[in-house]
């Protein structure tokens, strides 16, 4: 996970992405690693890949406000604005204090 957040924030997507890849294949029900694994793929502009992972991120844990977050930005990427707004009100509802 530390490599691939490294390659993260160096904006080496395709490494972070392998990295976080080969870390769920050791833990694959840690729901961190889907939701980083599914930031290095919509960052590396594949959108509906990064989806799915974080749809298996919110299978793992329901209520991970940062997924659901992720997803919308996701959404908006696709231009799905609708969906996109669903889901930052989710994210409000589920953690009315954030900032």
């Amino acid at each position: 996970m530390v490599l691939g957040t490294l390659h993260f924030i160096k904006r080496d997507y395709d490494m972070g992405r392998e990295c976080f890849a080969a870390a769920i294949k050791e833990n694959p029900t840690d729901h961190s690693l889907w939701n980083k694994y599914g930031a290095a793929l919509s960052n590396g502009l594949q959108t509906k890949e990064a989806i799915a992972a974080y749809e298996q991120a919110l299978e793992l844990r329901p209520n991970y406000v940062r997924t659901i977050v992720n997803i919308g930005l996701a959404q908006n990427n696709l231009t799905d604005f609708k969906a996109a707004a669903n889901c930052y009100l989710n994210a409000l509802i589920l953690n009315p204090g954030c900032k």
